[in-house]
């Protein structure tokens, strides 16, 4: 009894007659197996495929971080000095002009006067001074808030609380100094967004592990209660002052969040 391999009997000659039937019958075998072995390849190799294209998924998911994008705001510069000294000079000046007289330190102390969410407003109000005045973007850097939706999703409104008192403050100071506005409206306004900066402050302490957000938010608060209540030059210079602080700080703490992740 002979083996079979596949639907015929394989007749094994000893000594075929002719050579070039059994060259045929050689060749059939040898398609007929590498079929086989092929299709045995494809399904070994298919589940593999299956489970590594499952896992890339599921690591793509599991890592997905997610971000508080990049903004650019606009200051009005006045001047810039080597020396404190001369930059606060400077700073009492266009204080007295009605101008924030906002110092920080990029590498030289510069003065800004206002500060701007958009460009074109930014250009517009240059153009009106009679001053040399320059136009300063600075970047608010992206920020990672890392993997977790719960975490993310707080440390965000943390961070961008400052986007909306900024915004409301600006629109009420711009309101006073047209004279449609009056001192305890503004004072209110202020008010209100600084016990908003200190609600997001409490609320983000759980998920802000480096601390610097709420303290962020807790300076910032402080500051614009300071704005309302210090009697030194007007109320709208002391708010334009606490605004560009509002902005300057928040682009610093963009810089410090990446390293205090990294240490933590």
């Amino acid at each position: 009894m002979q083996p079979y391999y596949g639907d015929e009997p394989h007749i094994i000659q000893k000594h075929p007659k002719n050579r070039r039937d059994h060259g045929v019958s050689y060749g059939k075998n040898l398609g007929r197996g590498l079929r086989i072995f092929l299709l045995l390849a494809v399904f070994a190799i298919i589940p593999i495929a299956v489970t590594y294209a499952f896992l890339s998924k599921t690591e793509a998911a599991a890592g997905k971080t997610y971000r508080v994008k990049a903004e650019t705001r606009y200051f009005l510069v006045t001047g810039a000095y080597d020396v404190i000294s001369d930059a606060n000079l400077a700073a009492a000046v266009v204080k007295e002009k009605g101008g924030a007289g906002y110092i920080f330190n990029d590498g030289k102390f510069r003065i800004a006067a206002a500060v701007y969410n958009d460009k074109s407003t930014a250009e517009a109000v240059a153009a009106k001074q009679t001053i040399e005045t320059e136009i300063y973007p600075i970047t608010i850097a992206e920020t990672s808030l890392g993997t977790d939706k719960a975490i993310a999703e707080s440390l965000a409104a943390a961070l961008n609380a400052y986007d909306g008192v900024f915004r409301d403050l600006t629109a009420v100071t711009e309101e006073y100094e047209k004279g449609n506005s009056t001192d305890g409206a503004l004072a209110l306004a202020a008010t209100n967004a600084a016990a908003d900066l200190k609600s997001a402050a409490r609320e983000v302490v759980n998920a802000d592990e480096t601390g610097l957000i709420g303290e962020y938010l807790n300076a910032s608060a402080d500051s614009l209660t300071a704005a309302t209540t210090e009697e030194s030059y007007t109320f709208s210079v002391r708010m334009r002052c606490a605004l560009c602080s509002l902005v300057y700080e928040r682009y610093a703490l963009s810089l410090k969040l990446p390293a205090a992740n990294r240490d933590k």
